[in-house]
């Protein structure tokens, strides 16, 4: 089923979600869904189970489009380069509990965007390759490396079960410049905030900036 997207302005999106202990009927449904919903949206590259009101540790990658993304950063930097074939089996990947295990110094600034925050866009700086582990739909341990967009993409969804996003992530002057735009949109959506069951939890994150590093989720 393809679910709603809560937006910006929704205190699910300030929370840090749980970890799945076992996998359930629930958790499967909430896979397909989630899989579904980022499939259906053409601008969608990932979402995660916050995004839907489920505040759980969970995300899927819609890995062929964040591929062919690649592909054409790729062509944009190199006129000589030549597009490779997406090679996964699956063009959805699903991150269930997910830890980065190590990031390369290297880092790189690219723009972002998010569903939950519809006409908001801007630069974030982040490394271009780290190695993850996760639980994929069959409750089955995984370790992988990452590179480039799709590892932008993981960094991204992963934020999102920090109660993080990427606005948290700009350059202070750019984000001040988008005060009154991030305030606009709560105004927008408050009413359509509204349709999602209500949210309960104290485990909340304090504040806008998160400074705990890429993969310090104490």
């Amino acid at each position: 089923m393809i679910r709603e997207i809560v937006k910006f302005g929704h205190p699910v999106l300030r929370a840090k979600a749980k970890e799945i202990d076992t996998l359930t009927n629930r958790i499967t449904t909430l896979i397909a869904d989630l899989s579904e919903t980022v499939d259906a949206d053409s601008n969608g590259v990932g979402v995660c189970a916050p995004q839907v009101n489920e505040s759980l540790r969970i995300f899927v990658i819609h890995q062929e489009r964040a591929h062919e993304v690649m592909q054409s950063i790729l062509k944009y930097e190199q006129e000589d380069y030549e597009p490779k074939a997406f090679s996964e089996k699956k063009n959805i990947g699903v991150y269930i509990n997910p830890k980065i295990l190590s990031f390369s110094e290297e880092e790189w600034t690219y723009p972002e965007g998010c569903l939950s925050t519809p006409t908001l866009y801007g630069d974030v700086t982040r490394p271009w390759e780290i190695e993850v582990e996760a639980l994929d739909e069959d409750f089955k341990p995984f370790k992988k490396t990452l590179v480039g967009y799709e590892a932008r993409v993981f960094l991204h969804e992963n934020d999102h079960l920090n109660g993080v996003l990427f606005i948290d992530r700009l350059d202070k002057k750019e984000r001040k410049k988008m005060t009154n735009a991030m305030q606009e949109l709560k105004k927008k959506f408050k009413e359509y905030n509204k349709q999602f069951a209500s949210f309960k939890t104290s485990d909340f994150i304090d504040g806008f900036i998160f400074d705990n590093g890429w993969y310090d989720e104490s």
